[in-house]
């Protein structure tokens, strides 16, 4: 636990319960404004530390009569200045002593910055001396007489923005006068401290939450202000920024990023130079990319000697050469990486990595029909446990399952808080993560798992949960992960070891040098898919393990007995790519769907197999260029496959990417009929808009509040309140005692999700759920409706789910040709566990030739 992240409140209430760790972070964080405290009386430090010293043991032997912990800063402070004003009355007859019996001290928290740092607080009194009269006199009524700005300004006579000033003048002076004095005086225990936090800052990526970055983040770079300007300052300083850049909302802007560039370049920081060059690159793609790398980002890093950044260049251009088809470019792209990196570094395993991969690409024919997924992983030992660091790579080739596939071993075997393992826990352990939504347990002790290359007895057996997703991986002492099972709702893979061999270490990830596993993915039809998961340590330094990772899928036949195999061939080979224009088309794949249909057995199987080839039928007949003939032009299909989980009465959809599929055109132009048709997401906007929740049961008509929660890469707030809506009548009918909510969802990024934010309006009733969804946008001059106009099923509460419901809700009053509607089936599978099959269209119907308008 890293305490300094924690409140006062926090600390002081584990210092109550006996925890010793959790007072040292609060005496950590108030020491110096403690020590300034009493020096504000004493004007000798000696006398300060001894009376900060005092006040720290009388705190805790008080702490349980500090009634809001949150105050501990200036009820400590309090303290200390009343034990200054004991020992100079002690010692009055042998120093010299400045009556201070109506000095008050109230600390504020906007104080502290000043004394968070080491202890030179001969340097602070004198600073404030030199002020002039003015301004010292307002810092110290404010900061050492705890008066209000309005009181200053009642005192002095003047106007409270002339006190504001005074006081701003104040401090920044303050600051700089200190920065100048203490620039020579700084020791190497501060420094040390502050490189302790630089590294702590670094480690905020294995976090699965960010919460109380923002706050650390600033605290360590107003301690990097104060060190000299040197290489190692300016290297921990851009390592900052960066991920200031990744984790701070606005705060990679064009200030922020030209002083990442300054902190880079002196401190020679190839890491920060490889963000700044992609964000250099912006969006650009294929040729002009490629020309921006090789005639002006390569020549850049060759002249400043930033071999890693060059590498770094190399091997994503070597990525771009493939993708346009000029393979022997690309691979002597690769060959640059191996030629200017050690094998120390993950894009030297990344690039070893692609070079097999493209090679496997390269002698396959039909290039619809395979995938190779090259990455690099980094582990390293934290206080001696690997922690799961980064992963960079890219895909090519179609999806295949890759997308669908949970079979990148170590990845998901660690998506709780980047850890795998915690030695210290013992069977029936669970360990909460930081983001309170994910968990680490430790199931057993003694497992057996069965392998393709054999059995494993005596196995640690470990589960974490990060959202829909449970990955129970096997461990077994010096051989590594030996089998992993991950459940996605109805769906699993399972991975186990086909072979592996140890070059050296221990432990239950022996992490040494030559050390490699192959991994089979059993739950993969092995008639129609040839595949292969290998991890290979190319270096490990004794802290960091870099391994080469490639994954390998190649449909090598189809099974037309299978209702699966024809299910996931037209899901993955329904479109085509053109390897050099990279235009997709549709291509036809109703064969297997008919052909799925005779298979169908099971009501979800017959249910899905009619909704996906309905879909996929629409797509195809509403493609110009599969059907020239068509006067349907398809803009918005979509089939999703959603598994329905409830539990204590919040309901969520989970979709499902194994089946599901789409053919979209556009984009659609706002403040158009056309952009109506997105809005047939009806269920998930609403869904995404409530933070993941479809349907909570202890919702009611009087209810509003404010959510706020991370979607679409951005923080979203959504304002809600649920009225009475009296009756509501559409073309499926009359419904009365509905309920409506008023959304208002906001800082949706424009991303290609900005169309889900702002208002909205959803109409419930009871035994039949949702009957009506508005829409506003164009500042709330346009909406789109979607009502419900038939549907098959009831039952209990405002959204019933159940077996065998029905519900199709259609845009109401749209013009140009333009409709869209969605349809919901609602089915059980063998388990009894519920299906959303989700059917959403979007099309067009064009006038007549000759008399076409804008589309959108």
């Amino acid at each position: 636990m890293i305490y300094s992240q924690l409140c006062n409140q926090e600390l002081v209430d584990m210092t109550l319960l006996g925890n010793e760790d959790a007072y040292e972070a609060l005496v950590n964080r108030y020491q110096y404004a403690a020590i300034a405290a009493a020096y504000a009386v004493t004007h000798d430090s000696y006398f300060a530390e001894d009376a900060a010293q005092d006040a720290f043991v009388s705190a805790w032997l008080k702490l349980d009569t500090l009634r809001e912990g949150e105050k501990f800063g200036a009820w400590v402070c309090r303290i200390a200045r009343n034990r200054a004003k004991s020992i100079m009355e002690k010692h009055r007859d042998t120093i010299a002593y400045e009556e201070v019996e109506n000095l008050k001290w109230e600390a504020e928290e906007n104080f502290f910055d000043l004394l968070a740092s080491p202890p030179q607080y001969e340097h602070l009194h004198a600073g404030i001396q030199n002020l002039s009269e003015k301004v010292k006199a307002v810092i110290v009524m404010h900061y050492f007489e705890g008066l209000s700005l309005a009181e200053i300004a009642d005192r002095l006579c003047v106007p409270v923005g002339t006190v504001k000033y005074r006081l701003h003048n104040g401090r920044e002076k303050l600051r700089k006068e200190l920065n100048k004095d203490m620039k020579e005086e700084i020791n190497e225990t501060f420094v040390e401290k502050v490189m302790k936090k630089v590294e702590e800052i670094r480690r905020w990526r294995l976090k699965n939450n960010k919460e109380g970055f923002e706050a650390f983040y600033r605290e360590v770079l107003a301690d990097l202000d104060l060190l000299p300007d040197n290489q190692e300052k300016n290297f921990a300083l851009a390592d900052v920024l960066l991920r200031g850049c990744w984790w701070v909302k606005g705060e990679k802007n064009d200030e922020i990023l030209e002083r990442l560039r300054v902190a880079a370049e002196k401190g020679r920081n190839e890491d920060a130079i490889q963000m700044l060059l992609g964000h250099e690159q912006g969006k650009l793609s294929g040729k002009e990319l490629i020309e921006l790398m090789r005639d002006k980002q390569i020549p850049r890093m060759q002249e400043n000697g930033y071999k890693k950044a060059e590498a770094y260049l190399w091997f994503w251009m070597g990525r771009q050469l493939f993708r346009m088809g000029e393979n022997e470019k690309g691979f002597e792209a690769y060959q640059k990486v191996l030629e200017l990196l050690t094998p120390a570094d993950i894009y030297y395993a990344n690039a070893l990595a692609a070079i097999e991969a493209e090679k496997r690409y390269e002698k396959c024919a039909d290039k619809s029909m395979i995938s190779v997924n090259p990455t690099a992983e980094s582990l390293r030992l934290i206080n001696g446990i690997p922690r799961f660091w980064m992963q960079p790579g890219y895909t090519h080739g179609p999806l295949l399952y890759m997308s669908d596939f949970i079979d990148a071993v170590n990845y998901h075997s660690s998506r709780c808080d980047a850890m795998f393992f915690d030695p210290e826990m013992k069977v029936g352990d669970t360990y909460i993560g930081s983001n309170q939504k994910s968990t680490l347990s430790y199931l057993d002790d003694n497992a057996t798992a069965e392998t393709a290359c054999g059995t494993f007895h005596g196995c640690q057996l470990w589960e974490n949960k990060l959202y829909n997703i449970t990955v129970r991986t096997y461990y077994k002492h010096n051989i590594g992960i030996v089998r992993m099972e991950a459940i996605e709702s109805s769906k699993q893979n399972i991975s186990v070891l086909k072979s592996y061999h140890i070059a050296g270490g221990t432990g239950l990830i022996p992490l040494a040098t030559g050390n490699k596993w192959e991994y089979d993915l059993i739950s993969l039809n092995k008639k129609t898919f040839a595949y292969e998961n290998t991890y290979e340590i190319i270096d490990f330094d004794g802290e960091t393990a870099t391994i080469s990772n490639l994954t390998y899928t190649e449909r090598i036949g189809t099974d037309a007995d299978d209702w699966t195999d024809n299910m996931r061939y037209a899901r993955n080979h329904y479109v085509t790519e053109d390897e050099i224009t990279k235009k997709h088309s549709v291509k036809d794949v109703m064969p297997q769907l008919h052909r799925a249909a005779e298979l169908a057995k099971t009501p979800l199987q017959k249910a899905h197999t009619r909704v996906a080839t309905d879909v996929m039928q629409r797509i195809l007949d509403t493609d110009p260029d599969f059907n020239p003939n068509t006067r349907v032009k398809g803009k918005w299909n979509f089939f999703v496959y959603t598994n329905v989980e409830k539990e204590n009465g919040i309901t969520k959809f989970i979709d499902t990417r194994e089946f599901s599929f789409e053919w979209k055109d556009g984009p659609m132009k706002h403040a158009t009929t056309a952009y109506c048709i997105l809005y047939n997401h009806v269920y998930s906007i609403f869904e995404n808009a409530m933070d993941g929740c479809m349907w909570n049961d202890d919702w009611k008509i009087g209810d509003s509040g404010t959510l706020k929660f991370k979607r679409y890469n951005a923080d979203i707030e959504t304002d809600y309140c649920i009225e009475g809506a009296g009756t509501i009548t559409t073309a499926a009918g009359t419904f009365t005692h509905c309920m409506r909510f008023r959304i208002n969802m906001r800082n949706v990024p424009h991303n290609g999700w900005h169309y889900r934010g702002g208002d909205m309006e959803y109409y419930f009733a009871p035994e039949v759920g949702l009957v009506r969804a508005v829409h506003y946008f164009h500042s709330r001059r346009m909406s789109a409706t979607f009502d419900l106009t038939s549907y098959t099923g009831t039952g209990e509460g405002y959204f019933p789910l159940a077996d065998g419901l029905v519900r199709k809700y259609d845009a109401i009053g749209l013009s140009d040709g333009y409709e869209a509607s969605v349809e919901y089936t609602c089915v059980a599978d063998e388990n009894g566990n519920l299906v959303m099959l989700k059917n959403k269209t979007g099309i067009r119907h064009l006038p007549p030739e000759g008399e076409e308008k804008n589309e959108n």
